[in-house]
């Protein structure tokens, strides 16, 4: 992985889906350098037992795809901090919006028999894999939004076991992983803060960069550890001019940064942070050419929302992508004015719409997503999160009773 690379992922995954691919040698995942992501990983919907290979081809097949949605609709491949929809529910916003193509490649849809299949076949040759292919196939597994509690604790189990074996970046992988499934793992979250001063030194930038913005999601702040990442990221011997991020990158350092300032619970961690290396991280984050995220969530949905707000509240004010801090975009922003029954710090609602999250979800599964909601709450917002496929599957009723919810009391009637 070539550390602040141009090609856009700030989280490793990107990185890992874009410059490595499974091989079938041997019949166990085997990563190889240098294969692009273009390259024909299914050539027809299969015909014998899935192998775990099977797994990356689908994050490989969900990345792809969303990034050609998202090129035509004039989003930038740069603008991408993770996966913005899981394999399965890909799929099936495909066909429901008629997005569906035939592909010259003919590569197979990731349906719920084949990743079933693929992570029985995982489960049965954990022994078989590396620490490498470990940590890959847990990204992978947590990109595609598989749940299985079964199938994590033998994953999670596995990594434990292997935990001093790992490298910078089998640690940054499998920090990623856990950011996104947010099983919250606690003793190998504990294995991995322990395993962090013994490989954190070795890490690249990149690297660096995505353990502490994983950590930071999961809301853990190693005193001692924390401004040994950042050292990583952003060396004293290296020219604040010379350091080279990509816009996403940039955004990450910016969440990382924000985090030490809003979050209690980093206190402790940001005292230990001097304040030459605090100065170069906001040089950092604040002096590349930032552009703000995209909207998080979907287009349409964000207008059916704003059209049962104007039906129930039509006096209410209320902007559209609004800008907050020159990093996050609120997809629907309302005013509520200051009076004397309404807390100031609560006089900024507002919806985020989540494109990747299904609509079960309890929380989000991409990192960005979660480090918003939070810092945008210590900003004074009261923001309703909401999952796009959630909005989907309700009746007009429960989306009116969604719509009154972001309203003050005496208008919700």
């Amino acid at each position: 992985v070539s550390p602040c690379s141009d090609e856009t992922p700030s989280s490793i995954i990107w990185n890992i889906l874009d410059q490595r691919c499974l091989s079938a040698d041997k019949g166990i995942a085997v990563w190889e350098d240098g294969v692009s992501a273009s390259s024909p990983l299914i050539t027809s919907a299969p015909t014998q037992p899935l192998l775990p290979r099977d797994l990356l081809s689908g994050a490989v097949e969900a990345r792809s795809a969303a990034c050609a949605a998202q090129e035509s609709s004039g989003q930038d491949r740069g603008s991408l901090s993770a996966p913005p929809m899981d394999g399965l529910s890909l799929a099936a916003r495909q066909q429901a919006d008629g997005m569906q193509e035939e592909d010259d490649r003919a590569m197979a849809v990731v349906s719920p028999s084949m990743v079933s299949s693929c992570t029985e076949e995982l489960l049965q040759r954990l022994d078989e894999l590396s620490p490498r292919e470990l940590s890959a196939s847990a990204l992978a597994a947590a990109t595609l939004g598989i749940r299985a509690q079964t199938f994590w604790q033998r994953l999670h189990g596995a990594l434990l076991a292997r935990i001093n074996e790992l490298e910078p970046k089998h640690i940054a992988d499998a920090t990623l992983a856990v950011a996104t499934n947010r099983l919250l793992p606690i003793f190998l979250l504990e294995a991995i803060q322990d395993r962090l001063p013994h490989v954190v030194g070795q890490m690249e930038p990149d690297e660096a960069l995505t353990t502490v913005w994983a950590l930071a999601s999961l809301q853990i702040f190693p005193p001692k550890q924390l401004p040994r990442l950042l050292e990583q990221i952003l060396p004293a011997d290296v020219p604040a001019s010379q350091l080279a991020f990509a816009p996403a990158e940039a955004r990450q350092l910016r969440q990382v940064a924000m985090s030490l300032e809003l979050e209690p619970s980093a206190a402790k961690a940001s005292a230990e942070v001097s304040a030459s290396l605090r100065s170069r991280l906001r040089a950092a984050s604040e002096s590349a050419r930032l552009v703000c995220e995209p909207p998080s969530g979907d287009e349409a949905v964000a207008e059916e929302v704003c059209a049962t707000l104007m039906e129930v509240a039509p006096l209410t004010v209320f902007s559209v992508g609004e800008i907050v801090k020159g990093l996050y975009s609120v997809d629907l922003a309302l005013t509520v004015p200051p009076s004397a029954d309404v807390d100031s710090a609560a006089a900024r609602r507002g919806v985020v719409l989540d494109a990747a999250s299904p609509e079960d979800a309890q929380a989000p599964r991409d990192p960005w997503v979660t480090l918003k909601l939070r810092h945008l709450s210590r900003l004074g917002w009261s923001i309703q999160w909401l999952p796009a496929q959630r909005w989907r599957t309700w009746d007009e009723e429960e989306r009116i009773g969604f719509v009154r919810g972001l309203l003050p009391d005496k208008e919700r009637t």
